[in-house]
């Protein structure tokens, strides 16, 4: 019996590999809107969010799991959320905070048997661990702390003061921790993450909540820029760190940090330069470690 399942989110019928092993499960976010994709879990059956994938990306995914599949899995131990451009890395412990840069192909190959829950769950079990995140980035000298990232980034900075308000709230306890993070200068992004499934369950459970009340005294027109028309998603990436240092603070648990691995077509990676590629794939892919007016390029 599976004890771990990490689900990788895709979206409409980009041409990608499909990474697939025992413990790693593609699913498709948005289906509602770009119909299904063959091979995978989808997110518009059931309960679910999938017409509103333009706004909130990768988390109608998410919501559709946790309304969906992992109350009918009691079964798993630990659950997983990457996508489909960006992994942990089990093999290596960090070797920096930088993202690292692979090719699609190259990823692909071997990929059922690197990331088996024969290779996975030791990283895990070893020593215990309760959660495992990427290494944390830790911003530009000139970006003073993650809420001043958050506007340098062109988010919504009603949006996030919406959020912080719902959060005092209704969620007075964990003012601590969001103060704490908002005022830091590191935090684990790109929302990804291995931990217990009660975990899991919790954290998305906290995560919808306090979302959904963000949606109902928000405005999010269709027509608006990315960094505006996905602010549930944008927020639920840093509002993570919030939960995630409550339930430290409060409960206490192990936590492991590995690298995070960014895919990236194959001919980009090999005819492009080191730097330029870092323009073209990090200033947009991680556009929150830089000013507003520093960010070029674009990526689909």
């Amino acid at each position: 019996m599976s004890r771990l399942k990490i689900f990788s989110v895709y979206y409409g019928q980009n041409p990608v590999p499909l990474y697939r092993s025992d413990c790693v499960e593609p699913i498709q976010a948005g289906c509602a809107v770009s119909g299904p994709r063959e091979g995978m879990l989808r997110d518009d059956v059931g309960d679910n969010i999938s017409a509103k994938n333009r706004v909130w990306a990768e988390l109608t995914a998410h919501y559709w799991l946790w309304k969906n599949h992992l109350p009918a899995h009691a079964e798993l131990d630990y659950v997983g959320m990457c996508h489909y451009r960006r992994f942990l890395d089990f093999a290596r412990a960090p070797r920096n905070l930088h993202l690292k840069h692979v090719a699609f192909g190259r990823f692909a190959r071997g990929f059922a048997e690197r990331y088996s829950e024969a290779n996975v769950m030791p990283c895990i079990d070893t020593d215990g661990f309760d959660v495992v995140v990427p290494a944390p980035a830790r911003f530009a000298r000139n970006v003073k702390s993650c809420y001043e990232q958050y506007v340098m980034g062109g988010h919504s900075v009603r949006d996030l003061d919406a959020l912080m308000k719902i959060v005092r709230s209704d969620y007075a306890d964990y003012v601590p921790d969001m103060e704490a993070w908002l005022n830091g200068r590191h935090a684990y992004l790109w929302l990804q993450f291995v931990m217990r499934r009660d975990w899991a369950m919790e954290y998305l459970a906290w995560q919808f909540d306090i979302l959904q009340k963000l949606e109902s005294v928000s405005d999010w027109p269709d027509d608006a820029q990315y960094s505006l028309v996905r602010s549930p998603a944008f927020l639920a990436e840093r509002f993570f760190n919030v939960w995630l240092g409550h339930k430290l603070r409060t409960e206490g648990g192990k936590l492991l940090e590995r690298q995070c691995l960014f895919l990236v077509p194959d001919e980009e990676l090999r005819l492009m330069p080191q730097l330029k590629r870092y323009a073209n794939f990090a200033m947009e892919a991680v556009r929150q470690f830089l000013p507003a007016g520093s960010r070029r390029g674009s990526v689909s």
